[in-house]
Order: C-alpha cells, then structure tokens, then sequence
C-alpha cells in the first residue's frame, strides 16, 4: 500500500567538477591565494574522487562581458577549463557558456570542455544539447567516470532510467567507491521500488562520506519502502542533524511527524522519494 511520502526535491549528488560548490572551496582557508590555482585544485580533487562533493546549485546568473576582442584566443583547453570554472565560481554562468563555445569552435575534441559545456546546458534545462555534449565527449573518452555519471543525470531527464544505469553500473566497476554514482544509482533504484538495492547504495554513500546529509534522507525512504518505519525514523533523524539547509530540515520533520504519528499505510511500500537533480544535474541540473 501506498503510504504519505514528502518527495525531497533540489536534492543531487553530482558529480563532476567544481559548478558545484566552488564558493565553498574558494572560501577555505587554503584556498586564500590565487583564485584560479584553488580552482585547479577543487578540479583536480574532484576529477580524482578526494573529498566531499558539495550540493548546493549555484544559480545562474549572467555577469558583465568582456571588452572588445578575445582575451582567451591563445589559451589551450586546460587553461580555457579553468577559466569557465572561475566564471562559474563568481556566478557569470553567461561568460563561462561563451569560453568554452568558443574553446570548442577551436578544440573540437576537448572533452573536458564539452563535458562541462553539458553541465551548464543541463543546469538551464536544455537537456537534449546537453546529451549531445555529454554522448560525443564519452565516444572520445569511454572511461570518464565523471562524464559517465554526468550523461546518466541527462538520461535521467528523458526518463532513460535503464541507459542511466548502465552508465552509473560501467563507473562503480571502474571507480566502487565513487560516491556520485552510488547516490545517483541508488536514486534510480528508489525510484524503481527497488528498495533493497537502494538501500545497499545510500549505505555505502554513508560509510564513504558519513558527513553527507542527502543520502540519509533517500537511505530512510529505502528503508521505509522495506517496512522498516523504525530504521526508517532512526535514519531521518539523523538527516535532520545532518543537514545544513533549513528547508530540508522541515521536510524531514515533516515526515518524521507522519511516521510517528503512523499515516494510513502502515508499513510497506513508500512511495518514490528520489533525491530530485536540483534544477539541474551540474547542479546546475547537470555535472561537469
């Protein structure tokens, strides 16, 4: 029986370099000095699966241009990289879009360009040129964990939920502990009731990363979908503790107070809660 489930939306565990949560790595300490050598090395730690991937989306909002000419005009792929990674830090999502069209005018083949071109496009919505990107960058670099999981968000929108997965299953055999792909698998895997499979994933997002707060929420409707209300609750209130954003704190509550209250269900099948892509995968909606 279908049971009163609040559904957790602007929840995404992507991914793929730094439109994620680069305000937060440049505001570390260590991050202090030069803006563009503590991008290169959020990309870098990123690319390399270390440390925690935020989850917060950075809104997109164009900032000034550049004066006349291309300041850009000599710079290889790499250097361009970090150049739309700065603009997205400093939320000129307009002025990232435009160096990395212009990088790709000239490097055709750069897949990190297009892959995090594709993020930006998926952030905005515009899902079927963000595939594009993502689809000519994976037949360039087959084994690209982060491109693999940013296509599986893009065919997450179109609803290709079984492509999603072969992307998400071809990444853990490449990287196990990469918890991007457990999150998103594991949500693919809620969304299709299969609460036993879900749980197994959002556990080992938690035993990888036990500060992250998004799989607990999506950990706790798997266990609710199992029949088990009091892990279930035990889960969410961790969540709770967990989370930074007072919004998802209240949805929390909110559907502690209906499980303790005991809602007309009883125990049993939970209605689908996915951890929605926030407005896009890139977080964005996309990754890069």
């Amino acid at each position: 029986m279908d049971r009163t489930v609040l559904p957790l939306a602007g929840f995404a565990f992507l991914a793929t370099i730094a439109i994620i949560g680069l305000p937060q790595a440049l505001a570390e300490p260590d991050n202090a000095d030069d803006p563009v050598a503590a991008l290169e090395r959020y990309y870098d730690k990123l690319t390399k699966g270390a440390g925690r991937l935020p989850m917060t989306p950075i809104p997109g909002k164009p900032g000034k241009a550049h004066g006349n000419g291309d300041p850009h005009a000599a710079l290889g792929p790499e250097k361009l990289v970090k150049v739309a990674l700065q603009h997205i830090a400093e939320r000129r999502q307009g002025e990232a879009l435009n160096t990395l069209n212009s990088g790709l005018a000239k490097y055709p083949k750069a897949t990190k360009l297009m892959g995090l071109r594709g993020v930006l496009l998926l952030q905005t919505g515009e899902v079927s040129e963000a595939l594009q990107d993502f689809e000519a960058a994976v037949a360039l670099s087959p084994d690209d964990v982060l491109l693999l999981v940013n296509r599986a968000q893009a065919y997450r929108q179109f609803g290709r939920e079984d492509a999603a997965l072969a992307d998400l299953d071809k990444v853990l055999k490449l990287k196990p502990d990469f918890v991007a792909a457990l999150f998103n698998r594991g949500a693919v895997h809620l969304k299709s009731d299969k609460f036993e499979e879900a749980r197994k994933d959002f556990e080992r997002c938690i035993a990888i990363d036990p500060h992250a707060a998004a799989p607990r929420f999506n950990l706790a409707m798997a266990l609710e979908g199992l029949g088990r209300r009091d892990d279930a609750v035990a889960e969410m209130e961790q969540f709770v503790k967990a989370a930074q954003k007072e919004s998802w704190k209240k949805i929390a509550e909110k559907q502690l107070a209906l499980w303790k209250n005991g809602d007309a269900g009883g125990s049993g099948s939970a209605r689908k809660a996915e951890a929605n892509a926030p407005e896009t995968p890139l977080q964005p909606k996309a990754t890069p």
